[in-house]
């Protein structure tokens, strides 16, 4: 935040922070840009985002950005479209969201971005690889992907700006 940003809005946000990360069930929770997860995440969140980061510093190119960003936003309209629609429980929703025409796009536009950038192959697999499996080196994450990839995603993308 700059020098002239409000400190009485500085501290709403931090009140809508706080409580976003109070509302998950447990209370091991923080809020980092907009995206409560368990502290238990946290390590896992940093590795994806050290792997997008390390994408667009070796391509120098900031597609994987732009992608994932794609993803997150097609599946948050697909759980809101599924959420008006039908008397779907929060499982169904999650079980709809993740078989979703947003994973046969990602997996093409990720080939696409190996055969312009093969040294990178290993690092988009990894990352194609965490989002369909929800897993980190081997374990389970206990959120499903549509609500915490949004937050590696951002972060990269505000670590990797240009000034």
């Amino acid at each position: 935040m700059g020098g002239k940003y409000p400190i009485a809005k500085a501290a709403e946000l931090a009140g809508t922070a706080e409580k976003q990360a109070k509302d998950r069930p447990g209370k091991d929770s923080l809020c980092l840009l907009e995206t409560a997860i368990p502290w238990k995440m946290y390590a896992a969140v940093e590795y994806v985002r050290d792997r997008i980061c390390q994408v667009v510093e070796q391509s120098n190119n900031r597609a994987i950005i732009n992608r994932l960003r794609t993803v997150v936003l097609a599946m948050l309209e697909y759980e809101r479209h599924a959420n008006q629609v039908g008397k779907k429980s929060y499982q169904e929703i999650k079980e709809l969201v993740r078989y979703q025409q947003w994973r046969w796009q990602l997996v093409y536009n990720l080939a696409r971005m190996k055969e312009r950038h093969g040294q990178l192959k290993e690092q988009l697999e990894e990352i194609q690889t965490i989002i369909f499996t929800n897993q980190v080196n081997g374990k389970d994450l206990p959120l499903p992907i549509n609500e915490w990839l949004s937050l590696p995603v951002r972060w990269a993308e505000f670590l990797t700006r240009e000034e």
